[in-house]
């Protein structure tokens, strides 16, 4: 083997050794694709028997299936719980989710997220790591910004359940399950905090959230724009975070801009030198403008003002 053979090996060596340790990081993925219960989980069911976790293909933020409860017989308190996790190698660890909803405002109770370190199934050892309630969880979509849950208090444990635990008259979609452990350098783009609808040529001061998700403390940029048809970006403004603590967010304010009257796919994307894992760098939102004026069209009063798709809608 020649110098420069060796060299190489060296190099894809090094390459396969860096792509373990990031994929190392997460420690669960799942998107309900195969089979359900998927293996290892569990569902617990306390109330109507006929009221169970399932899949449905009716909301789904990848693929062709997400997982489901539905409150149609009886009020539900319902439990859907991951196979054990281990998190014992990490300074911090995050859950994310996407999530979906009907009947949220009019017959949602609680919607929990929860955690046992001993147990998989006996309820009594869970503790409630975040309590939803209409009051205070606006549930943004399957297609909106994703739910990030900080775990980093069971960091060090080998064996972690987390729970979805459902109390109420209405119905729940989650998808894209996943729990991650932290990595040395990494920032997360969380939402871009915009309106789904503007009215043409007004002013629109956007912002977006961000996460430092890694293990120190981070000062980087952060880029606000859009996506053009072709898929290029164009950036209209960009802001510092400065001093970001590993396991914070923060919102980032962007420039004001006036608004045309277009559909276009925004973005806010995080600029962080030696990043590990840029594909968590972009939050994107479409939002639509109108010249006309804003009208009720027919398909939207069959469906309800909550329908973003209905041009024209407020």
């Amino acid at each position: 083997m020649n110098f420069f053979t060796k060299i190489l090996t060296m190099l894809f060596l090094a390459v396969l050794v860096l792509m373990a340790g990031v994929k190392e990081q997460i420690q669960l993925s799942e998107s309900f694709e195969n089979g359900f219960p998927p293996s290892g989980w569990a569902r617990i069911n306390n109330g109507f028997i006929l009221d169970i976790w399932t899949t449905t293909s009716w909301k789904v933020h990848s693929g062709q299936k997400s997982s489901f409860i539905e409150s149609y017989y009886a009020t539900l308190d319902h439990w859907l719980v991951t196979p054990a996790i281990d998190l014992s190698s990490f300074s911090h660890a995050y859950l994310y989710f996407y999530e979906d909803e009907e009947n949220w405002e009019s017959g949602g109770s609680h919607h929990y997220i929860k955690v046992s370190t001993t147990s998989q199934t006996n309820t009594t050892s869970f503790t409630t790591v975040l309590d939803m309630t209409p009051a205070n969880h606006t549930i943004d979509g399957i297609h909106g910004n994703v739910v990030i849950v900080d775990l980093s208090a069971y960091v060090g444990n080998s064996e972690v359940y987390v729970a979805f635990h459902i109390q109420g008259n209405d119905n729940w979609y989650i998808d894209d399950v996943s729990v991650t452990g932290s990595q040395a350098h990494d920032v997360r783009a969380l939402s871009v905090n915009m309106n789904a609808h503007y009215s043409a040529n007004s002013s629109v001061t956007p912002g977006g959230i961000v996460y430092n998700v890694g293990d120190y403390t981070e000062s980087f940029d952060v880029d606000f724009g859009y996506y053009n048809w072709d898929g290029t970006q164009t950036v209209l403004s960009t802001k510092t975070v400065s001093n970001l603590a590993a396991g914070s967010s923060t919102d980032v304010t962007f420039d004001a801009f006036t608004i045309g009257s277009y559909e276009r796919n925004f973005f806010v994307q995080t600029r962080l030198s030696g990043d590990v894992d840029p594909a968590n760098d972009v939050a994107t939102k479409m939002v639509n403008t109108f010249s006309d004026t804003k009208t009720m069209v027919v398909a939207e009063k069959g469906t309800g003002t909550w329908c973003q798709y209905c041009p024209g809608a407020a």
